[in-house]
């Protein structure tokens, strides 16, 4: 093999080349995550320069906001990054640090146990009297220690918006539509660049809207909640209509609504009795929306009370999370669980402490532009007035009339009338009228009971089967609710 010095100049000149783009890209790619985060910087650096010692700065992604701040505050001095973990590991046994630097930042504080906070805090005030300043991060303000937190300035790190993400997809695919954009809006960078990689694995196009929704849904959707959408409702075209006039529509035309100095709305509240869609509703309304969507749930702030300021801190993680990566929509379903009205709840002790912190995270989002909370509740009567008067739009959705039964049987059977699986003996007007005072629930359950029925018998659904399985359902129902009220009909499910 010929010796590498002998190869001609020429042949050398791509490499040198090459390396010449490489960094030039990675200038571009500084350049750009100073740019997008140039906000953060700023507030970081001012706090400095006003001579903070102790910063916590808090988002969504923490791994991008320590690249950017690396990048923006260089000129300070050397930056040394340390997990916290390192840092209790060395102090318990007892190796002071030799790192010397400037600036410290020291990722995931909120994971210190109570029993080792004493010791960071020793060791935080040694890197102070050395004259460093240090930066704390954090993916969720509320799980800091508030020994820690009352001693920092604290700096909240919101997501890129829109334009951010449109520069960053015009430097990785070229020119981008606006609705590629909103596709990937309310997301981190590094989240941007993963699911354009994916895309691009599986041998998709990764400027298709569409393609996008789907492996956003796939990688960053909220698991436990189902995709719905307004096909899979009946009877809810008013409300439908209501909603897409009142939020979708101004929310999709802000800047005409902001000329009009429209109100964009901030709170909606669903009420009336357990299965008539309240849920699906908020559901088909995130949808719509295309937003990042997050549960507060109440089961689990309640059970997790029991900890004294566990249920509070739930709350506002999930507010802080929800308000980092907006726009997003906040489903608080059963809302009356936290929400009761002050002096009726002997608990109250420790039930109230609940609600003034939700009223006080309801209250914060009103400022916020791209966060709307949409609560569903089947006892309005038990909410406390201050909560009710918190949301900009309150919607009664009612049980469904006999137009809307008719419409719910139609897409509960939607797969067997495709597939011919329905004999034509089948009257949905007769079927409307048999489960009059019924729910869109109950109505789903009866369907579900005759197709099982189908599969048992290896027949298709005929008009005898519906029949005998409403008369059984409303027999069980009559049985098990004579002491229930009509705001307090049992889920259908009970009545199996």
């Amino acid at each position: 093999m010929d010796d590498i010095r002998e190869i001609p100049k020429v042949m050398k000149r791509p490499r040198r080349i090459y390396r010449i783009i490489r960094k030039r890209k990675q200038s571009k790619i500084s350049l750009l995550i100073r740019k997008t985060y140039s906000e953060a910087i700023e507030e970081v650096r001012s706090l400095i320069e006003r001579g903070s010692e102790l910063i916590l700065v808090h988002g969504n992604d923490i791994a991008e906001i320590v690249a950017a701040l690396k990048v923006g505050l260089q000129e300070f001095g050397s930056i040394v990054v340390l997990d916290v973990i390192d840092i209790l590991l060395l102090r318990r046994k007892k190796k002071p640090s030799v790192i010397r630097a400037k600036i410290y930042f020291i990722k995931n504080v909120d994971r210190i146990p109570s029993e080792y906070v004493e010791d960071f805090l020793i060791y935080l005030d040694r890197l102070k009297k050395d004259g460093s300043i240090i930066i704390l991060f954090t993916e969720s303000k509320t799980r800091v220690d508030p020994s820690i937190l009352r001693l920092a300035d604290v700096v909240e790190v919101k997501n890129p918006d829109i334009e951010k993400i449109k520069e960053w997809l015009e430097y990785l695919l070229g020119n981008v539509s606006d609705e590629l954009v909103e596709a990937f809006l309310g997301l981190s960078i590094n989240q941007i660049t993963f699911l354009i990689k994916k895309i691009i694995d599986n041998g998709l196009d990764p400027n298709n809207p569409e393609t996008v929704k789907e492996f956003r849904r796939r990688y960053f959707g909220i698991k436990t909640l189902k995709l719905v959408s307004w096909k899979d409702l009946g009877g809810v075209e008013k409300i439908k209509e209501l909603l897409y006039t009142r939020v979708v529509l101004p929310y999709k035309r802000y800047a005409l609504a902001k000329k009009l100095g429209y109100k964009l709305p901030k709170g909606i509240l669903l009420i009336g009795p357990p299965g008539t869609g309240k849920t699906s509703i908020a559901l088909a309304l995130a949808n719509d929306l295309g937003w990042n969507l997050f549960e507060l749930g109440v089961g689990k702030i309640l059970s997790s009370s029991s900890v004294v300021g566990e249920g509070e801190r739930e709350i506002m993680d999930v507010f802080e999370r929800a308000r980092k990566a907006a726009p997003a929509i906040i489903l608080i379903d059963e809302i009356d669980g936290i929400g009761m009205v002050r002096g009726m709840d002997p608990n109250e002790s420790w039930r109230a402490p609940l609600l003034l912190t939700l009223l006080s995270e309801i209250e914060g989002v009103k400022d916020l532009e791209g966060v709307i909370v949409i609560a569903t509740t089947n006892r309005p009567d038990r909410l406390d007035q201050a909560l009710i008067r918190r949301f900009d739009i309150v919607i009664e959705v009612p049980l469904p009339d006999l137009n809307a039964r008719k419409e719910i049987f139609k897409i509960h059977l939607r797969d067997a009338i495709e597939n011919n699986m329905l004999a034509e003996d089948v009257n949905f007007d007769e079927l409307a009228e048999l489960t009059n005072g019924l729910s869109g629930a109950e109505i789903e359950h009866i369907c579900q009971d005759v197709k099982a029925q189908a599969i048992k018998e290896q027949k298709k659904i005929n008009m005898d089967m519906l029949r005998r399985a409403i008369e059984l359902y409303l027999q069980r129902k009559k049985k098990l609710s004579k002491q229930l009220t009509d705001w307090d009909i049992a889920p259908s499910f009970l009545f199996t």
